[in-house]
């Protein structure tokens, strides 16, 4: 047998033609362009979590004209709603033209029903690859995000601000379901995603939408 025990560089492995080692999923191209960029940045800077910020930065200015349209189709949705409901109301007896008049409506406002959905299904393969380039980049390791920061030391695992112990608990212990470190970084996500839902979420128009968004929170 010949045995390979070394990184997973791209570089490297090129060498011995074992560049398949590593996985990148269904987007490959796109994850291999992203780490290229990633690269690039850390070129510049000297800093890989300097990098992955620019490159999310990137990407979020990159995609800004889909994810804009995303929003103003959901704040549309809720400028049409009541109308809608009121044609609903109307020809309730008459689907067809329920129909119709619904389509009028739309067109009078130039609304695509799709305008909502589509932005989602065009971001999602280049989301997939951003997580899968940083995720194989095995540069990361050891890493800090900033120098001298202790608690997130290492990029290519999760932070670790406080060690509160292991125990047989379900939740505190090694691939439990909080581990024994607390992280602050998936909090801090989870911040900002609640965040941003509240800024660009449409004000509800009735207490189905009321209900609704109560349920998202």
């Amino acid at each position: 047998f010949q045995v390979f025990a070394g990184p997973k560089h791209v570089e490297v492995l090129s060498r011995y033609g074992m560049e398949g080692l590593i996985e990148y999923g269904w987007f490959r191209t796109i994850a291999t362009l992203l780490g290229s960029i990633l690269n690039f940045f850390f070129g510049v800077f000297g800093n890989y979590g300097i990098a992955i910020i620019l490159l999310t930065i990137l990407i979020r200015l990159c995609l800004h004209p889909l994810s804009r349209k995303q929003v103003r189709g959901a704040q549309m949705m809720g400028f049409l709603k009541p109308q809608m409901e009121r044609l609903t109301e109307k020809y309730k007896d008459n689907p067809q033209q329920k129909t119709l008049k619904t389509q009028e409506l739309f067109a009078k406002y130039g609304y695509n029903p799709l305008s909502g959905c589509l932005p989602i299904f065009l971001q999602m393969p280049i989301f997939f690859g951003l997580y899968r380039s940083i995720m194989v980049n095995s540069e990361l390791r050891g890493e800090s995000l900033i120098p001298g920061l202790h608690w997130c030391a290492n990029l290519a695992g999760p932070d670790m601000l406080i060690y509160w112990g292991e125990t047989s608990a379900i939740f505190i212990n090694r691939g439990g379901f909080l581990g024994p470190y607390l992280n602050v970084l998936p909090i801090v996500t989870i911040a900002l995603f609640i965040l941003q839902q509240k800024i660009y979420a449409p004000p509800a128009t009735d207490d189905t939408q009321k209900m609704a968004q109560r349920m998202m929170r």
